[in-house]
């Protein structure tokens, strides 16, 4: 029997039958070349989600109109029939998995740059600038809305040419057709502003539009966002109800639902590690309940226990994931297949958003093969059986041995402390960031079915490992916290992030100074208020979590840490480490001042360990040292570390 009927199960939109419930939604990945023109890349990496299972893909959005609405210098685009080739081999190569795509039609508006649009203000309803990305903007003329309905119309009868099952047409996320909706946003007095039916004006002429020109077989979805959550004055859910029931009467076949934008700091409409699978299920369920067309909703949809119940208690008729994709594109094979165990899930941890904010392409911190689907190597199993020596179970150490196993190695995998997972196990230990768990959990479930012998509590020595004569020997050690040169570091007051976190310190209902603004700093206070623990955070930089982090994530703590009064003063110099207190300095008038305290805790980062490489030198003959034990980075960089060199062995 099929472990889970319902998410196996087909269902149809308009006439297009889709083979089980499992959705990709639309997530940028930077794969496209800077014409809008798509790349071999850009097809291997949706083509690998295609072969996973899925039964839907919806493309990154694309661009409509390459004047005034890119919204990145690297997205598709369809806005001419000299792009069809690469289209139809796009939508050849994904139909040949049987699996159906739909590109997400944009106009960006004012959630662009002015760089990417040829340095021109950006247009939006009523010229209101972005107070996140703070662009120049202007407002749209009346006669160019008119254009931009035949923006869209042009974009989805190229893509029904180019071979593309359906369109979504993208309403949702603070892009302009989500503006023109809100009263927060749209403040025009033409026929396009004030009233419901004005502010739906537009949205419900492009689809009157794109319906007259694709025929009404042709599906056509709608993203938007259920609620606004920007205050009273915004769009909520009572109006979108009444919008979706529009959109309906104006044949929309489906309808996809999210949440917020960019304008809300986007932890709605991507949500960091806090937020709990489901947390948005019922805006879905309701939007349901009125319209007798599907819906499609993501939710944080992790694992296909939970994605069956949502089906079976009426949620939502299609399942919508878009991380979960990108760590695990065979999710729906394993689900199939009933091994839910096997599954990569998504830690939100947000690092795929994090590298396009940064100008790359699309990365994640689980899966090393994400966004580099066209240059993967085979996978070739020519280990022999011969032995590998890994030193440390953190994530760049799990990784490495679940590669080697793969390609016949046999690995040992030796961790000093009681559990694996390094830093990644300790980051885990902070209030609701158990996600990070997941994934040493399916690492560990790996490396056993692989049958790695995994060596726990055993800090192996040079001398254990040259008599076992292994064929490699791999320093993953990671790293140690760094204790600056400064009195009184080695005395009792003083801990670190390691050991709160690791539960050797345990801190009820006393004082305490964390010296360090970076994110380790940030998320050990957030442990330790979870505590009762009066928590003051000391640093000298003037910035807080400027060494990197997710600033979706770090929004999030910074509001936990202020809901429990911590207090964070920047602009300080630590001095001295007492018994009872420590003493710092205002960098920019020089006072000395005196803070008593319980317990300090240093958190100015960490420093490679290393030390297993650097006693075998000139021992061994094939040591090889990775993850922070090189260089410190952050999960992804130790995981891709592990990963590439098991694959260059």
């Amino acid at each position: 029997m099929m472990p889970y009927p319902t998410l196996f199960s087909p269902a149809s939109i308009n006439q297009l039958t889709l083979k089980n419930r499992l959705v990709m939604t639309p997530m940028g990945c930077s794969l496209a070349n800077t014409d809008g023109t798509i790349t071999d890349e850009f097809i291997a990496y949706y083509a690998e989600r295609a072969k996973g299972g899925a039964a839907l893909i919806y493309t990154e959005v694309a661009c409509v109109n390459s004047e005034h609405g890119r919204r990145s210098s690297r997205q598709i685009w369809l806005t001419d029939e000299s792009q069809l080739p690469m289209l139809q081999k796009l939508t050849q190569t994904i139909h040949q998995y049987g699996c159906a795509i739909f590109p997400q039609l944009l106009h960006p508006g004012v959630i662009s740059t002015n760089a990417a649009n040829g340095g021109r203000p950006l247009p939006g309803p009523s010229g209101i600038t972005s107070k996140f990305l703070k662009q120049e903007a202007r407002a749209f003329e009346h006669d160019e809305l008119k254009g931009l309905v035949q923006d869209f119309v042009r974009a989805a009868v190229l893509a029904k040419k180019a071979g593309f099952d359906g369109v979504e047409i993208h309403a949702a996320h603070h892009y302009p057709l989500h503006e023109f909706l809100s009263p927060y946003f749209n403040k025009r007095t033409d026929e396009y502003g004030g009233s419901f039916e004005n502010r739906c004006r537009l949205l419900l002429e492009i689809v009157d539009a794109v319906r007259a020109a694709v025929g009404r077989a042709y599906p056509i979805s709608v993203r938007v966002s259920a609620e606004d959550y920007m205050g009273d004055e915004s769009y909520h859910l009572d109006e979108n109800l009444k919008l979706c029931q529009l959109l309906e009467q104006h044949t929309v076949d489906v309808i996809s639902v999210s949440v917020g934008g960019t304008e809300n700091g986007r932890s709605h409409s991507l949500e960091p590690i806090t937020y709990p699978q489901g947390w948005r299920r019922h805006l879905a369920k309701a939007i349901r309940t009125m319209v007798n067309i599907p819906v499609i909703s993501t939710t944080v949809i992790r694992d296909p226990d939970y994605a069956e119940s949502l089906l079976n208690e009426g949620y939502l008729d299609f399942v919508g994931m878009g991380r979960s994709f990108l760590a695990d594109p065979e999710w729906p094979a394993k689900a199939a297949a009933g091994h839910p165990e096997d599954i990569r899930k998504c830690i939100s941890c947000l690092r795929c958003i994090d590298s396009i904010k940064a100008g790359g392409t699309i990365l994640c911190s689980v899966n090393p093969e994400c966004g580099a689907e066209y240059a993967k190597k085979e996978l070739v199993q020519n280990g022999d059986g011969r032995l590998c020596v890994i030193v440390g179970g953190g994530v760049a150490g799990m990784e490495c041995a679940r590669i080697l196993a793969q390609r016949k190695f046999r690995v040992c995998l030796y961790e000093k402390e009681g559990h694996l997972g390094g830093q990644v196990y300790l980051a885990a230990q902070a209030p609701k960031k158990d996600k990070m768990q997941w994934f040493i959990d399916y690492e560990e479930t790996q490396l056993r079915k692989l049958e790695v012998d995994i060596c726990l509590n055993h800090a192996v020595t040079p001398e254990e490992i040259l008599k076992l004569r292994p064929y490699l020997v791999v320093d993953a050690t990671g790293s140690e916290p760094y204790l600056p040169p400064v009195e009184g570091i080695d005395g009792p007051l003083l801990t670190t992030p390691v050991e709160i976190l690791s539960g050797k310190c345990q801190l009820t209902n006393q004082s305490v100074v964390l010296f360090g603004t970076g994110l380790t700093s940030l998320e050990t206070a957030e442990y330790l208020t979870a505590r009762g623990n009066m928590v003051t955070i000391i640093g000298e930089s003037s910035r807080i979590a400027s060494g990197g982090g997710s600033s979706v994530v770090i929004g999030e703590i910074l509001r936990s840490l202020q809901q429990d009064n911590a207090v964070i003063m920047t602009g300080r110099k630590l001095l001295k480490i007492g018994t009872d207190r420590v003493v710092y300095q205002k960098v920019d008038t020089g006072e000395i001042f005196e803070l008593p305290c319980d317990k300090a805790v240093m958190c100015k980062g960490v420093r490679s360990c290393g030390k297993i490489a650097a006693a075998l030198q000139g021992r061994h003959p094939n040591v090889r040292v990775i993850g922070d034990a090189a260089k410190v980075g952050r999960i992804q960089e130790d995981v891709l570390a592990g990963y590439q060199l098991a694959m260059e062995v």
